[in-house]
Order: C-alpha cells, then structure tokens, then sequence
C-alpha cells in the first residue's frame, strides 16, 4: 500500500494525514517567533538609537540577550510532558505577544533587556516542545517534518525584517511592534484553528504507526530503562558516555556556524572583496543552508546516519578547502564556492544532528535530549563570535579558516560514530 493510500485510509478517506496540519502549524509558528525574535530587533537598531542614543554594541546586544536563556532548556526540555507541549507553544508565544505591546512603555535600557530576556523564556518554552510535538506525529518521516519546521524560521526572517522597516517607518518602531504582536496573535490564531481537536494522535484515535511504521527499537536502549524514561523523561536516563561527545560535537557545530557568520565581513575584505560582495556571500550561504536543510531531512528519513554525516562532513571540508584557496589567492571565485559549500553543510548539520539525538537516546526522553541539543548548540553559538574573533586577531584570515576546521572536526567524529548502542535504529526509506 502506498504511503497516500495509507493516509486516506487512516483519516477515512477526507484528506491528507492530519500530521501535516501539524507541521504547517508548527512551521508558522516558527516564521514568526524567529522573525520577530532576531529580525525585528537587528532592524529596531536604528529607531532606537536615534531615540535613546544607544550604541551599536548596546543595540546589538539587545538581540543576542535572548539566548541567554538557552540553558533553561535543560529544564524545560524534560518538562515537556509533564506540562504538555501545545501548552508549552501556547505559553511561548504568548509571552513574545506581550512583550511586542510592552514595548509601547519601555523608556530605559534595563527595561529592554528584561524584555528581551523575557522573550528569550517564551522561546525556550516553545523550541523543545515543537520536535516532541512532531516526534508524535511522525516516525520514519520525522527528519523531513522536522527540518520543514525547522526551516521555516529563514522564510521568517526573510519577510519580517523588510515588513518591520515598513511598519517602523510608516508609524514609529513602538507601534510597528504593537502591529507586529497583533501579527504574531493572529499567526497563534490559525495554528489553533488549524490543529483543533488534534492535541495528539489518540486524541483522533490516528494509528501513527499504521501510516509512519513503528520506530524500530534496537532492545536495551543504550540509556537505561525505556519504561522509567517514557514516565519520568531525564538526562539521568541516558547513556552519559554517548551524550557528553554528543553534546560536545552539538557545542562545536553552533560555534563554526556564528564564527563563520560574524567574520565574514571582515575575511572577506581582508581578501580586498568589497562589502556589497560580502553581503552576497552572506545571502549565499542562507539560501545554500536552507537548501542543506531541507535536503539533509530527506536523507535522513531514508538513509542510515552515518551516510547524510558523511555528505555533511564532505561538503563542510570541501568549503573549507575553497575558502581557504580564497584566502590564499585572494579569488572571489574560491569565497563563493567555499561560502555556498559551507552553508549546504552547516544547515545539513543542524538536522543531522537533532535526528541524532532522537535516535541515540530514543522517543521516550527526546524533550529532554533535545532540550540539551539545544542548549549545547546555543552556547556554541554564543562562543562563536569571541572565539572567531580572536582566532582571526591572532593568526589572521589562514589561521580563522583552520580554527574552523579544527572546530568542525568535533562533529564529524562523533556524527560518524558514538559509544553506544542507538535506541531507534534507521527505520527505512519510506514508501
């Protein structure tokens, strides 16, 4: 039986598998909560300067002070059964919809931060949650899901930030944010509509497993005992000896990823390429990380881990090898090639590596593992733009590309091999 008569016969024949209203919800919900989160702000930078007379690093700190709360993942990760996660979506983006109309009575830097912070809480409750939330819905589709949700936070930022200029310069940046919150309320809105009566699977009386197949379990899981984890989801309940590498490799990845970003400006005119050039290469690299995303899900679902690792692997050196040529010989065409194959392979790794963790561990405390995926990756990221920095300050535009290798070796290992049995192993190309 074909995967669409499958689906047919499971919702009686009036559509599509309800997973994929699922996935739509999830994946507007996650346009908005990047887009307001991280464009909306880098654009706010202007107004509020003119206003208050902050400076670009007060600014840009602004934007980054919402990740500060990336280790409150490691709570609320486990927490997502316990408090259910469509409440914990709910909850998130309530939280950016108030703050979007707080703005209209913030007058001080302090308040803004706190603001910002506050944010940051509303999106840590709602990222672990929406892959617990596909995990639920699919199986042996789920790095496909996963990595549609996943990207639609690039579509997000690609037209918030020019609808934010818009708004800000038609009505004033505190009514643009107002404009926005109503934005992101109505975006909540539709989700619901969407999702409505299909809190879960049995919710629908959905046999996931007659459509998706049963996630193949490997025995033991290699992190204790599966019915303990299904209960009570824990890191306590996993294998330590696989997820330290892990969690190491997850740390590395988002550290290569902002280095890389953060620099570029400054390699790319250390290789006498003009700033326009520079923002080229930058849109490359976003357009080429989508595609690495969405391509790396597709492969995930049909082979074996350690194949889509490999190709991750390959991509990455190989744009390592051009952009280092670039730096070498000063060719714009070595930067281009390098940046595309870079940002194929940073955003193939992002999906790889959450359907890693889903796999290494199993379903039963993914909101756990992902929470410190998560964590692990936004702390990288944290580190990447003062470790870029002073890589490139020391040993110069050679030294900043062979920190990068250096660093995306961590990944590479451990994506090809990790102590351990897996808990679900590979569950076939689907039909």
């Amino acid at each position: 039986m074909t995967s669409f008569a499958k689906n047919m016969e499971e919702s009686g024949g009036r559509g599509p598998y309800f997973g994929w209203r699922v996935i739509f919800a999830l994946a507007l919900l996650g346009a908005v909560l990047i887009g307001v989160a991280i464009s909306t702000f880098v654009m706010f930078a202007v107004p509020l300067s003119a206003e208050f007379g902050w400076s670009e690093s007060e600014t840009g700190a602004l934007v980054s002070a919402m990740w500060l709360t990336g280790p409150l993942a490691l709570v609320l990760g486990p927490a997502v059964t316990r408090l259910g996660a469509w409440r914990m979506v709910i909850f998130g983006m309530a939280v950016q919809i108030a703050m979007l109309f707080a703005m209209q009575w913030v007058t001080t830097y302090e308040q803004m931060v706190a603001a910002r912070v506050a944010m940051g809480i509303g999106m840590v409750a709602m990222v672990p949650a929406g892959p617990v939330i596909v995990a639920q819905w699919f199986r042996r589709r789920f790095s496909t899901a996963m990595a549609i949700v996943w990207s639609s936070s690039a579509f997000g930022q690609i037209f918030i930030g020019p609808l934010t200029v818009w708004l800000y310069e038609q009505y004033g940046w505190r009514n643009a944010a107002a404009l926005l919150g109503l934005l992101v309320g109505m975006a909540l809105a539709v989700a619901i509509a969407v999702v409505r009566g299909g809190r879960s699977p049995e919710s629908l009386a959905i046999d996931v497993a007659a459509i998706e197949g049963a996630a193949p379990d490997a025995g033991q899981a290699a992190d204790g005992s599966r019915a303990v984890a299904a209960t009570r989801p824990s890191l306590l309940h996993i294998n330590w000896a696989a997820a330290a590498p892990m969690s190491l490799a997850a740390l590395c990845a988002g550290l290569a990823t902002i280095a890389l970003q953060a620099e570029a400006p400054i390699f790319f005119d250390a290789l006498g390429l003009t700033q326009a050039h520079a923002a080229l290469l930058l849109s490359l690299f976003a357009a080429t990380a989508l595609a690495g995303v969405i391509l790396s899900g597709w492969m995930c679902d049909r082979y074996p881990p350690v194949v889509t690792s490999l190709v991750v692997s390959l991509t990455f050196f190989t744009g390592i090898a051009a952009i280092w040529l670039a730096a070498k010989g000063h060719s714009a065409a070595a930067a281009t090639l390098g940046m595309g194959l870079l940002g194929y392979g940073l955003g193939a790794g992002e999906i790889l590596w959450v359907t890693l963790f889903k796999r290494q561990f199993g379903s039963a405390v993914f909101g756990a593992t992902y929470g410190l995926f998560y964590c692990c990756f936004q702390l990288g990221m944290a580190a990447g733009g003062p470790v870029g920095g002073l890589a490139f300050e020391r040993w110069g535009a050679g030294g900043f590309v062979a920190a990068l290798a250096i660093a995306y070796a961590v990944p590479t290992l451990f994506g090809a091999w990790r102590p351990g049995r897996m808990a679900e192993t590979h569950p076939g190309k689907p039909t």
